[in-house]
């Protein structure tokens, strides 16, 4: 007989087989962004360049604001020494370039490169191919309803951590 808990009325099988398809999706997500696919750029480093591009302006270069390393760190769970690792490792690359902080002259700002932009768009696009191959057999209301679902996981998903979080920093205080 199925395990209930009594504050969500969720089953202890049914949150095992959730988790399991979730972690099931993220080793096809890990297999769909291999580096032999991705121009040998990991995952990490390929999050990273994208949350560097959303604040680099449309193209890349000096016309958005970049972000310093420490936002990156923060924005992506990292220590600011591996961030700041993974920064000079695309900067070797050519695909982001750290420009002093016009606020701060002690910081710098990382922005995306032209040269990181078009990778990225290269990779948007063959990721979007292959997921609409993968999606083939879906139909339009199949996938608006997916959307809907994940949208509201992730949701879920960053505030449970959030609370997480504040519980963690209780703790940590108390003790």
């Amino acid at each position: 007989m199925p395990t209930t808990s009594v504050e969500t009325g969720i089953s202890a099988e049914t949150v095992s087989a959730v988790m399991q398809e979730i972690n099931g999706l993220g080793r096809a997500l890990k297999d769909f962004a291999r580096p032999e696919l991705t121009e040998g750029l990991h995952l990490g480093s390929l999050i990273m360049l994208g949350l560097i591009a959303q604040h680099s302006g449309a193209h890349g270069g000096s016309s958005g604001g970049g972000l310093r390393c420490s936002a990156v760190a923060e924005r992506m769970g990292l220590d600011v020494s591996v961030a700041s690792r993974q920064l000079s490792a695309l900067d070797a690359l050519g695909l982001t370039v750290r420009e002093p902080d016009p606020t701060d002259g002690r910081a710098w700002l990382s922005r995306i490169t032209p040269a990181g932009a078009e990778l990225l768009a290269r990779l948007r696009e063959r990721s979007h191919r292959l997921l609409k191959v993968a999606l083939s057999t879906w139909h339009e209301d199949e996938l608006v309803a997916l959307l809907h679902q994940l949208s509201r996981l992730n949701h879920d998903l960053l505030h449970a951590a959030d609370l997480r979080a504040d519980t963690g920093r209780t703790t940590q205080r108390k003790a």
